[in-house]
């Protein structure tokens, strides 16, 4: 069994315990951070499962401010960016969503899947960009590669 096999266990264990029911939308108005993080999580890893949608949190969080602020900045998230408006997987993929919300608390509380510090990463079956050899590797979650950059 692999580290990243045991990863996936656990918090695929904590996602039964804490039960992952129907997830609700987030609310309109002032915008609900942890769907802001969800959203990247989802937009970016949903074919990842859990671990990586934790990994894509743990990115978000880590790069400091507010997540609404932090997945919106331009060329910082390009799947948050092409999205296909409306954005409703509560409605169309509720499943998912709901590891997405789960993702997004779980690395809110802390819980880590790479390398503390990892705040980029990359897919790195499509590119590997000039910036991410200035930084530290931290870990390989599917097809994407994450990096503290320090």
């Amino acid at each position: 069994m692999t580290r990243a096999d045991l990863i996936h266990g656990l918090l695929g264990l904590t996602a039964f315990i804490v039960g992952i029911s129907q997830p609700s939308p987030p609310e309109p108005g002032c915008p609900d951070q942890r769907a802001c993080i969800a959203m990247a999580a989802y937009t970016e890893a949903v074919g990842e499962g859990l671990v990586g949608m934790v990994a894509v949190a743990q990115v978000v969080i880590e790069r400091g401010g507010e997540p609404c602020d932090v997945i919106t900045r331009e060329r910082q998230f390009e799947a948050v960016e092409n999205v296909r408006r409306p954005f409703e997987p509560w409605k169309t993929d509720p499943k998912n969503w709901g590891k997405a919300l789960l993702a997004a608390r779980i690395a809110q509380e802390g819980g880590r899947v790479v390398c503390d510090g990892a705040d980029h990463f990359y897919a790195h079956d499509l590119t590997t960009p000039a910036w991410a050899e200035q930084g530290r590797p931290c870990g390989v979650v599917g097809g994407h590669t994450f990096i503290a950059m320090e």
